[in-house]
């Protein structure tokens, strides 16, 4: 899991992140997860989620891209798209195996398809596994519906142009990839831990493959990379997430959201990553998680009273999650806001650097095990310096063991 912090106001941006890694049942606290680009470029890329895609660390691809670069760009969408269309200039030469990564995606959303709505599947009439049940047309139509569902929450975005009108089916031939193995898997769980004999559902299952190809789907399998920084010709500090499924057809299957300044006041603004419950509670008073489980709570309690109607509990749910709303923007919010808009760049450092120590040390008290800490590393990024290091992994070839460099 990931810790990190953008925050901006208009002399600069502060940006930190925690440095522990999981793999598996592993934990490392040594992996530096925020790559400066040099100057003249006031960019700063930080990396969480996945490590790989396509089977390339996503460090790998950041800084073998920032060794093109040059002049800097106009803006930092600019830079976004740089580094997507590096990729997709040099996928040959990195060797991207379009079969490995399609299926490494395909195998991921069959195994979100069957996490979609446990009870729905489990709803399903079985038998034992000796003697799967096979799905007859009603038991078969509840499977479909199942995952027409699936899709209809999940496969929103349009089709990537290359692969439409016989694109991915040319990509499909020319890779080798086939996804009856895949779909052989799923069915083997619907017999194993269900007893259904679910071969009816194949070809619908082939659909769904096909589906999760042709688009970028959300998901937490993703590497999330946020761009923060300045373009050339950008006066305000600007932030750009580029989420990244995969790589395949010599193409990122990824999607960008860009957070650019239409107002003066609008430059300061903080961008919590990954973790952030303990880091939303000090900016915003209390974590959308936590509003979203006090707000059923109480709904909870008003639904049990039978002595009002539909009319009266829906106008006590809007009630209350717009005073909510409205008590954290006032008492909390607004003064964060105003804070951060004031600081100058150390101190919005210190801030960032606290915030993820914060987020680190909720992690430590949380159930289960600890998946945000070790050393925090965090800079600066102005228009007139660039990026500057507050504190770092050191990056001595004789240290091991993740050395701070410290310079407030």
């Amino acid at each position: 899991m990931t810790a990190q912090i953008i925050l901006t106001n208009q002399l600069g941006i502060a940006v930190a992140s925690d440095t522990t890694m999981t793999l598996g049942e592993k934990t490392l606290q040594t992996s530096s997860k925020i790559v400066a680009l040099p100057w003249p470029h006031r960019v700063a890329v930080l990396d969480a989620g996945l490590v790989f895609v396509g089977g390339l660390q996503g460090r790998f691809l950041i800084t073998e891209w920032i060794l093109s670069l040059s002049d800097s760009l106009p803006t930092l969408e600019a830079y976004v798209e740089s580094f997507a269309a590096w990729v997709a200039d040099h996928a040959g030469e990195l060797l991207v195996d379009d079969a490995m990564s399609m299926r490494d995606v395909a195998r991921k959303e069959l195994i979100d398809l069957w996490s979609y709505r446990d009870d729905d599947w489990h709803g399903l009439h079985h038998g034992d596994t000796g003697a799967p049940t096979v799905l007859e047309a009603e038991q078969l139509a509840k499977a479909v519906a199942i995952v027409d569902n699936y899709c209809a929450d999940n496969f929103t975005s349009e089709p990537y142009l290359d692969l439409v009108d016989g694109g991915l089916e040319a990509l499909v031939e020319a890779s080798g990839f086939d996804a009856t193995e895949l779909i052989d898997e799923f069915l083997e769980h619907l017999r194993e831990d269900m007893g259904i004999d679910g071969s009816g559902l194949a070809e619908r299952l082939g659909e769904f493959v096909t589906g999760s190809l042709i688009r970028f789907v959300t998901s937490r399998e993703l590497l999330r990379l946020n761009f923060a920084g300045y373009g050339a010709e950008e006066m305000f500090p600007a932030h750009a997430e580029l989420k990244i499924r995969s790589i395949y057809g010599g193409r990122l299957r990824a999607a960008t959201i860009v957070h650019a300044v239409s107002k003066p006041w609008r430059s300061t603004q903080w961008f919590p990553i990954a973790q952030q419950d303990a880091m939303a509670d000090m900016l915003r008073g209390m974590s959308g998680e936590r509003r979203s489980a006090v707000i059923r709570m109480a709904t909870g309690l008003v639904d049990d009273m039978e002595k009002l109607d539909e009319g009266d509990k829906k106008a006590f749910r809007d009630k209350l999650y717009e005073r909510l709303e409205d008590y954290f923007a006032s008492h909390f919010e607004r003064f964060s806001d105003s804070t951060i808009r004031s600081l100058s760049l150390p101190a919005l450092a210190y801030y960032a650097d606290m915030l993820v120590k914060i987020q680190s040390m909720r992690s430590e008290m949380a159930e289960g095990p600890v998946s945000v800490g070790g050393a925090v590393e965090c800079l600066t990024i102005s228009r007139t310096h660039g990026v500057e290091w507050s504190r770092r992994l050191s990056t001595h070839t004789d240290n091991r063991t993740g050395e701070i460099e410290i310079s407030w």
